[in-house]
């Protein structure tokens, strides 16, 4: 009968090379050779380098997958959905506060779609430069956005209130939905580069087709009814996004903290 180890971790008796608690590896000293402990941190990079590639290429490609393989419970050969959120995210807000005159969301852009006061907000930025207010947006941006994501899986809770999916589950899809958006934003760099009409009017329509076959892969919904619902959902998706692009630059815009000053102070 093979020999029962204490784990380290936990505390757990247990035979083999795992304990079955908690996960944990038997613990050997020598594990601390230089040639054993270099052999593990390369098995787990390029294990977690086989995720990432894994994982980003079905997000791209198979719209939805990622979210029913996690709500089935095949999780582990994919990043989980908030980690991939965030390195997506972090990647593009980094890329975009380089590139920032050709972000979907930079402000002398954006002008062109605004209000004559909007413009005039602009042009008298109290931060200075355009450059500098597009890195106080990107600074902003990513946390107006998370509670985009919690708005809207509460709005998918409310819409597909018939069905047995918990709200976790629709912030799942939230999250992947998002993950794409972003990740297709950053690799369409230099198309934005290019012409940003273009760049924007390719996004929308990226992002309706993804959301499109999404819910047929998610909610399992065909024919009219997908039609119908896509056109609700991502209209609704939309309105979202843009009140969080314009919150962000408003922010930005306006002396906030001077405003807050004069109403507490009652000036």
């Amino acid at each position: 009968m093979e020999e029962l180890t204490d784990c380290k971790n936990c505390g757990t008796k247990f035979s083999g090379n795992y304990c079955p608690s908690c996960g944990q590896k038997k613990f050997s000293r020598e594990d601390f050779s230089f040639k054993r402990y270099f052999r593990e941190i390369a098995e787990d990079v390029f294990d977690y380098d086989s995720k990432i590639f894994r994982t980003i290429k079905y997000l791209i490609l198979r719209p939805g997958f990622l979210t029913v393989e996690f709500l089935n419970g095949r999780q582990k050969s994919y990043i989980g959905p908030v980690k991939l959120y965030l390195i997506i995210i972090a990647v593009n807000f980094i890329i975009y506060s380089t590139f920032d005159a050709y972000s979907p969301v930079n402000v002398e852009y954006l002008k062109g779609w605004g209000s004559k006061e909007i413009r005039e907000l602009i042009d008298n930025n109290p931060q200075g430069s355009i450059h500098d207010l597009n890195i106080k947006i990107n600074d902003t941006l990513p946390v107006v956005l998370y509670f985009l994501i919690f708005i809207y899986a509460g709005f998918l809770k409310l819409y597909f209130f018939n069905t047995d999916k918990y709200y976790t589950e629709h912030l799942i899809f939230c999250l992947h939905f998002m993950s794409f958006g972003f990740l297709r934003d950053t690799l369409f760099l230099p198309i934005h580069y290019y012409n940003q009409d273009a760049g924007a009017f390719l996004a929308v329509l990226t992002t309706v087709i993804y959301f499109f076959y999404s819910l047929k892969i998610v909610y399992h919904n065909t024919g009219m009814r997908r039609i119908i619902n896509t056109i609700v959902l991502y209209g609704f998706f939309f309105f979202l996004f843009s009140f969080s692009i314009m919150f962000s630059v408003l922010i930005n815009l306006l002396d906030v903290s001077d405003l807050f000053g004069r109403v507490f102070s009652g000036t």
